[in-house]
């Protein structure tokens, strides 16, 4: 049986959660329940951004509706834990997918994030994507960290060719 939102919520609510004990009272059942509180603009943000830390956590694919709601959201913290979480998930399309979408996103934290799962997750794929966001940036930071990221998918690129 499905938990409650108000269950759910409980379950998460403590200061200093325990991720794996947290994980493994969420069963299948409780994914609807999680999308909807994700969603819900009665939640308060940092519950949401606890919550779809968890759901990435899980890296289950069963877990990309929530973190679709979360890289879509208006509230750009929870895109933004979104594009950390989808780490997890890059080995599904649709998680590369909402990778790529987050690196066009008006946020310069969302999208800092979003390359940072990329270098870690090493997505060549999304090589010409780091290449037209770097062109796009017009901070000067983000800039030469977008180029650092371009630079070390160019290595991979090229590695991966030789072999």
């Amino acid at each position: 049986m499905a938990k409650t939102k108000e269950d759910i919520l409980k379950i998460i609510r403590g200061a200093k959660p325990n991720y794996s004990n947290v994980i493994d009272k969420l069963t299948d059942e409780d994914y609807p329940v999680i999308e909807n509180l994700i969603d819900d603009v009665n939640v308060n943000v940092n519950l949401a951004v606890k919550l779809v830390t968890y759901i990435g956590l899980l890296k289950s694919e069963k877990c990309l509706p929530a973190l679709e709601i979360a890289a879509k959201s208006e509230k750009r913290e929870l895109r933004t834990v979104a594009a950390f979480e989808l780490r997890h998930l890059t080995n599904f399309p649709k998680a590369v997918s909402l990778i790529n979408d987050l690196l066009d996103d008006p946020n310069l934290g969302v999208r800092k994030f979003a390359l940072k799962t990329v270098a870690a997750s090493k997505l060549i794929n999304l090589k010409e994507k780091v290449e037209l966001v770097l062109e796009k940036e017009s901070n000067n930071r983000m800039k030469i960290f977008s180029m650092g990221i371009k630079d070390g998918l160019d290595i991979l690129a090229n590695n991966t060719i030789m072999h």
